[in-house]
């Protein structure tokens, strides 16, 4: 598991469910407070362990966060992938397939709103938060090119495989400015979260639909 690199992982039975409860308690902790509130001190209290049982394991507060953000992240992502899988026995029109395709992600990205938040901050100012950040939304990528491959016959660009990652990054880089910033960051007059969504959903059936202009 790529999250014990930043850890002593501990071998034994009694001690590794114990350290699993420390990493549920920063992840419940980075989600209500972030990072700024997120401590060692706040993580031991909360999963009821000995600061010294931690730091025996751990280096500090930094290398916490890191193994936390690679497993909340691993964990995230194989759970968007198997629910990508879902999508491929469906009979649905392809302009059917991207709508729904860009709501999952939307569905994928709302779901874990408060962690994805801090990682999305902190990927600013710790180029290893945004490198790892950049492997896991990669892997989601290849599995929405995978499904959306299958229809490429109906897509108006040349260079299918480019158009389904250029949306991809479209969907995810809204998605991340949005889940960084909150709604209100960009509010445009009324609009509910479902009318921001169904803009992101025509901009990207405009983009793989409409041929590009010669």
């Amino acid at each position: 598991m790529r999250w014990e690199r930043w850890v002593t992982p501990p071998r034994q039975e009694r001690a590794r469910l114990t350290f699993e409860r420390v990493l549920d308690a920063g992840a419940a902790l980075l989600s209500e407070a972030g990072y700024e509130g997120f401590s060692m001190t706040e993580v031991c209290r909360r999963a009821s362990v000995a600061p010294g049982t931690l730091y025996g394991r751990v280096e500090g507060k930094d290398e916490l966060f890191l193994a936390l953000h690679d497993r909340e992240l691993e964990r995230i992502t194989h759970r968007g992938l198997a629910q990508l899988e879902e999508f491929w026995p469906r009979r649905l029109s392809t302009r059917r397939l991207v709508e729904e395709v860009v709501a999952f992600l939307c569905r994928h990205f709302s779901q874990e709103q408060a962690l994805l938040r801090v990682f999305i901050l902190r990927a600013a100012a710790d180029p290893r938060v945004r490198d790892e950040g950049a492997h896991y939304v990669a892997l989601l990528e290849e599995g929405v090119v995978a499904l959306l491959a299958t229809r490429s016959a109906d897509f108006s660009r040349r260079d299918v495989d480019k158009a389904v990652r250029t949306a991809y990054s479209i969907v995810v880089d809204s998605l991340s400015w949005r889940t960084a910033f909150r709604a209100d960051f960009h509010r445009h007059g009324d609009q509910t979260e479902a009318d921001w969504q169904r803009r992101l959903i025509d901009v990207v059936l405009a983009y793989l639909f409409t041929p590009p202009a010669r």
